[in-house]
């Protein structure tokens, strides 16, 4: 890949895994990385003016002014979503508090009786 980016393709597309080592020509240690961080910064620039040309910016001059907006449909969603989780942890705290007061009743510590162990 270095050796596109040097020889001007801005945009490789391609699998680069075969070639191995071939990094290794511009490692900072070597000192003759220059030349690759330049072509870089060079294909940047070829990028960015590419999308600044393109069809992308059409309509945008220096005093358009962009307005985020939230649709109501997401504050609809996130409400729901919000409100489904709170059903969800309902249901299984009393689906516990149902599973715990089972056990209970099986060991007898809960009594259906009239007569209740703290009245001993």
């Amino acid at each position: 890949m270095p050796g596109n980016i040097i020889n001007g393709n801005d945009l490789p597309d391609r699998n680069w895994l075969y070639a191995r080592n071939v990094l290794d020509k511009y490692d900072g240690s070597q000192g003759n990385y220059g030349t690759f961080v330049w072509q870089m910064r060079e294909a940047c620039h070829h990028i960015l003016f590419g999308v600044a040309s393109s069809c992308a910016m059409n309509g945008l001059s220096n005093n358009t002014k962009i307005i985020t907006f939230t649709p109501t449909w997401v504050y609809i969603v996130e409400t729901a979503n919000n409100s489904l989780w709170i059903l969800f942890s309902s249901s299984l705290a009393l689906c516990a508090i149902a599973y715990v007061y089972d056990i209970l009743k099986e060991k007898k510590i809960l009594c259906d009786d009239k007569e209740s162990p703290l009245d001993e």
